[in-house]
């Protein structure tokens, strides 16, 4: 066993009904609230509930939701500029990965200066350091980035067509509380599309050449879960248990890449995302069956260990065979959710395919080095190729 170390610096809540407990959580790091929402949750009352909540408890509140998909850096020094002014001390960020990863650049923004984007990690360039940020609690309303449970705040460029993460342990949030409850209005499609994002962290990472045997448990354990609840979540929204299931599978999918890192198929679909605005999950989606193809050959006991959990009925197949199935069925259980798509269905096309691959090289060459199989230049142009 290889020398390695973990750390978990968050509190992680899970439980039905913990969202009328923030409160208290709130407290503990301030009284002057900067709460970031999906707009979705003002339009629907939700924001208003948890602002009354916490001036129940004497907490005043200021509202942002100036959030969007693949969070765009403006924006974020926008909500920065409005927290700072407001000398809010503590920051809720409550949504999905976009809203959370808003709250987590935005409390370092306000307490560092700069924009957002100077903190993105790039290989041509240093990120800005980051001395302090303000007190963050997430409460995640989807199962799939995880980002309540890790050190990464995933932003667009939309001046670059290009998106970029800040990497650094001082984001990670002071508590994350996870309520199933706030996520059974997610639609079966947003439910599939969030909880492959959560399974691809949970493949990644337990695929990842820098994970260690901690990275690897979580992971295993995320993938079990995953591919258990994913389908029963998908079929019932209103299942609880699957709910609870999907919620833990995701955080555990969190704290999986937050040790080991994910790999090729985060380096293929992060440009995609910043260059036609695709979602996350779906860029994912698009090109986890074709890296894992591509890769399989690199490592017969890690894909052949991964076709099994998806079925265990292939033991009795040859470490080859495992190891080759494993794409086959990665696409069935795709398949079963409605989520077979390809990059085209987001509006990339084939003259995009050089400045997707210059901004993996430029941006994820981290992660492009962690997966089992290192693709050249000439490999993710291909791989983009058989992705669209």
């Amino acid at each position: 066993m290889k020398d390695f170390s973990f750390n978990m610096p968050s509190e992680i809540v899970i439980g039905e009904g913990k969202i009328n407990e923030i409160a208290e959580y709130v407290l503990e790091k301030g009284k002057n609230c900067f709460l970031v929402v999906d707009p979705y949750f003002c339009a629907n009352g939700f924001a208003d509930e948890i602002i009354m909540l916490l001036a129940k408890s004497g907490i005043s509140t200021t509202l942002f939701s100036d959030v969007k998909p693949n969070p765009d850096c403006r924006e974020v020094d926008e909500g920065a500029r409005v927290c700072k002014e407001a000398k809010c001390d503590v920051i809720l960020a409550v949504g999905g990965g976009s809203a959370i990863d808003s709250g987590k650049a935005i409390g370092v923004v306000a307490r560092n200066g700069g924009s957002s984007w100077d903190y993105v990690y790039k290989t041509d360039r240093a990120a800005r350091e980051i001395v302090e940020t303000i007190p963050l609690l997430a409460i995640p309303t989807t199962a799939g980035t995880g980002t309540e449970a890790t050190q990464f705040a995933v932003l667009s460029n939309p001046n670059l067509h290009e998106k970029g993460t800040i990497i650094n342990n001082i984001i990670f949030p002071d508590y994350a509380i996870i309520d199933p409850q706030v996520m059974k209005s997610m639609p079966s499609n947003l439910t599939a599309l969030t909880g492959i994002d959560a399974l691809a962290h949970c493949i990644e990472a337990f695929l990842a050449n820098i994970g260690t045997p901690y990275s690897k448990m979580i992971a295993a354990e995320g993938i079990k879960t995953i591919i258990k609840a994913l389908p029963e979540a998908y079929a019932n929204g209103n299942n609880m248990s699957a709910r609870k299931s999907m919620a833990w599978g995701s955080c555990l999918g969190g704290i999986a890449i937050g040790h080991a890192g994910v790999g090729l198929p985060h380096a293929l679909g992060q440009p995609v995302g910043g260059i036609v605005n695709a979602p996350h999950g779906g860029s994912v989606a698009a090109c986890l069956p074709v890296v894992i193809e591509f890769s399989f050959m690199s490592s017969f006991d890690l894909f052949a260990g991964l076709s099994e959990y998806f079925d265990p009925s292939v033991s009795s197949l040859s470490l080859y065979a495992r190891a080759e199935k494993s794409s086959e069925l990665v696409r069935r259980f795709f398949k079963y959710l409605d989520c077979e798509v390809k990059f085209s269905d987001y509006g990339m096309q084939e003259k995009d395919i050089d400045k997707a691959t210059e901004v993996v090289f430029g941006g994820y060459l981290g992660d492009l080095n962690n997966h089992p199989r290192i693709a050249n230049v000439d490999d993710v142009k291909a791989l983009y190729k058989k992705c669209l």
